[in-house]
């Protein structure tokens, strides 16, 4: 007798269970694509609108805002936050939802494809590729959540991202304290130091190879005038202390007849990334940009350019 009184429970269980969203009526299923629809119109696309804060869950647009903030001096470090859904390319995303699962009443999955169109109005040839986009209802509304799990990768990344800039601060620190008072004195040292590699294999004890620059400024009017500068190649020893970093030592490669040899000894197997700085002319431009905008942003000066003796000043932002 158990035994048959079971078999309709389970029958029972088995019916009761199954995608939600088969038990929503017409409308309410209408109402869930559209509103998926209009959520992707804020789907991080080369830029975080700030409006999209509307649409998104707090947790998510502060992950988000954490990672577009975390403005990295490498150029190419974090290009994958810029391209959610298009390419390095001068497209437009044409949105498709293709199925919205309610997975409980408060969570719904959508899986949306999404095709490249040109500026010419034309289609890319390639297969529309389906992403997955997660909703969650907050105050009676459904709110973007998360997008092909980018809210991990972005917290992962802002974190990062500030251990990046504990160790760096280090390395500037060190720059204006112990280089930057060897060469002619001016009001400021900005630091610009160009990072080659960083073994970060144990988190206490870092090393940085690089080409590390200073560069001490006076400030004429919205322009550094460059006093002096130079550049110091080499490996820094960085040891935790508290929360912060300090530089213990620092190998520097050797000037004259000695250069290239003790360049290979102290880069080792990061030699020729190294050694191709030397033939890219715009590294030093960019990275030396960044940390002058940097620089005075944090220091409130109303600087906008630099400019080097006898060349033209150029605008760094």
């Amino acid at each position: 007798m158990r035994k048959l009184f079971l078999i309709p429970c389970v029958i029972l269980l088995l019916t009761g269970c199954g995608n939600k969203e088969k038990q929503l009526s017409d409308c309410d299923r209408e109402q869930l694509y559209q509103r998926a629809y209009e959520l992707c119109q804020y789907i991080p696309d080369h830029e975080l609108l700030p409006e999209a804060e509307a649409y998104m869950t707090p947790d998510f647009f502060q992950a988000l805002s954490g990672a577009f903030n975390a403005q990295s001096f490498d150029p190419m470090d974090n290009e994958w936050l810029y391209y959610f859904v298009t390419g390095n390319g001068a497209s437009t995303p044409i949105y498709t939802i293709d199925s919205v699962n309610l997975t409980d009443d408060a969570h719904t999955v959508a899986y949306v494809s999404v095709q490249q169109k040109w500026d010419d109005g034309t289609l890319s040839e390639e297969a529309p590729k389906q992403h997955q986009m997660e909703m969650t209802m907050v105050d009676g509304k459904w709110l973007m959540s998360d997008f092909d799990s980018k809210k991990q990768e972005c917290l992962d990344y802002a974190a990062e991202w500030e251990r990046y800039r504990s160790y760096v601060a280090a390395v500037n620190r060190y720059l204006t304290n112990e280089i930057g008072k060897n060469y002619a004195a001016a009001e400021v040292c900005i630091p610009c130091p160009i990072i080659v590699a960083k073994d970060e294999s144990s988190p206490d004890d870092i090393r940085i190879w690089g080409d590390f620059w200073v560069f001490n400024y006076n400030i004429e009017g919205d322009v550094l005038k460059t006093v002096s500068c130079g550049s110091h190649p080499g490996q820094m020893y960085l040891r935790k202390k508290g929360d912060d970093y300090e530089v213990v030592s620092f190998d520097q490669v050797e000037d004259g007849t000695g250069n290239k040899a003790s360049a290979q000894r102290i880069f080792g197997e990061h030699f020729e990334a190294y050694w191709a700085l030397n033939s890219c002319g715009d590294c030093l431009d960019i990275t030396r940009k960044k940390y002058a905008a940097q620089y005075a942003q944090e220091h409130n000066l109303s600087v906008h350019y630099f400019q080097d003796y006898g060349w033209p000043a150029e605008k760094f932002r």
